[in-house]
């Protein structure tokens, strides 16, 4: 996805993540997410991590929660999570 962000725009990008990536990630949440360890939650959080600094280079050096808000996009860890690292 990385080489992408010169033929397509942000709003593309976020488009495609928003619609494609994100709910195969999310997929039969109803069923997992009250079984979700905090390293697997960390691992989607970082993939979400990754695409926001594809999809927004100038967030790079952002805090996460300062990128989130420049993508109008949720965290994961709104899922609750089970302390099981």
């Amino acid at each position: 996805m990385a080489g992408v962000t010169q033929w397509y725009n942000k709003y593309h990008l976020r488009h495609f993540y928003v619609t494609v990536i994100r709910p195969v990630l999310e997929y039969c949440s109803v069923v997992w997410h009250h079984g979700l360890t905090n390293a697997q939650a960390e691992s989607l959080e970082a993939i979400q991590r990754r695409a926001l600094r594809i999809i927004y280079p100038v967030t790079y050096d952002f805090p996460y929660d300062a990128a989130l808000s420049i993508a109008q996009i949720i965290r994961w860890r709104l899922f609750t999570t089970v302390e099981n690292s």
